[in-house]
């Protein structure tokens, strides 16, 4: 059977609300499957708001698509996998217990995970050389430790679509590079289409397709790094002196000097 060839998510027009609040205005976008598209901006611009309207654990109006179609909730938490900000790790719970929550929303009422749900389980830890690991507890992990091992669930849930909010807000810079370049890995072995927010204008740039700039709750620029990342449009939506770098590698580094 051929596929369809519509966007991976169609956003049109929408607008999150915070109880009585307006948080983000008359949004539009289109992401093709396969793509990494990173959401940028100061803090407050609307960015954790989308993701969560896209999962639709938060207030919006407005229309989003999933490869042409609307989904229901229920199908909503199988086609999209979300990693929360601060993801809660259970106490108690080892690496293998809590990476196999990635298979809960494949299960129906009363349903009990199966050999296959372990089996994937598993295999997303062995992806992400998490195998040794399998019976510690998650509380006991480094924090970089513990968000591969957020990552290993999303994986494990075998979405296509999958959300991100600030994967790296915790880590150091090493372990910064690592989770993107993993993300990255996973996005171009298994087709999988991201959307991240993402605090790194640098490192957005490096790995990210496309990017959504959002300020004061509107998108105020969309499309490449180069078109993007510039000191003029950065300066501007964050509202201090920002000067951007041509890297020898053809990437751009950001630097704000205010």
């Amino acid at each position: 059977m051929t596929r369809h060839l519509a966007p991976a998510i169609q956003i049109d027009n929408v607008s999150c609300f915070y109880g009585d609040t307006t948080v983000l205005r008359d949004v539009s976008v289109e992401l093709e499957t396969g793509s990494w598209l990173g959401l940028i901006g100061p803090n407050g611009a609307g960015k954790s708001s989308l993701l969560r309207s896209i999962i639709n654990l938060g207030q919006y109006e407005g229309t989003m698509l999933f490869h042409g179609e609307k989904l229901s909730r229920a199908q909503l938490a199988k086609r999209i996998a979300y990693l929360p900000q601060n993801p809660s790790l259970p106490s108690g719970m080892t690496v293998a217990e809590y990476v196999l929550l990635g298979r809960t929303a494949h299960l129906g009422w009363f349903e009990r995970e199966t050999q296959a749900d372990r089996d994937i389980s598993l295999d997303s830890l062995a992806r992400l050389e998490l195998g040794p690991f399998a019976d510690r507890f998650v509380t006991d992990l480094s924090g970089g430790e513990a968000q591969r091992v957020s990552l290993a669930r999303v994986l494990a849930q075998q979405a296509d679509i999958v959300l991100l909010d600030e994967p790296t807000s915790a880590l150091d810079i090493g372990h910064q590079q690592s989770v993107l370049a993993m993300v990255n890995s996973l996005r171009l072995e298994l087709g999988l289409t991201v959307v991240a927010a993402l605090h790194d204008l640098t490192a957005a740039g490096r790995f990210c397709d496309e990017l959504l700039l959002l300020h004061k709750g509107t998108a105020v620029a969309h499309g490449s790094a180069d078109k993007v990342l510039t000191s003029k449009v950065l300066s501007s939506a964050y509202e201090t002196d920002v000067t951007v770098i041509n890297a020898p590698d053809g990437s751009r580094v950001v630097l704000a000097l205010g």
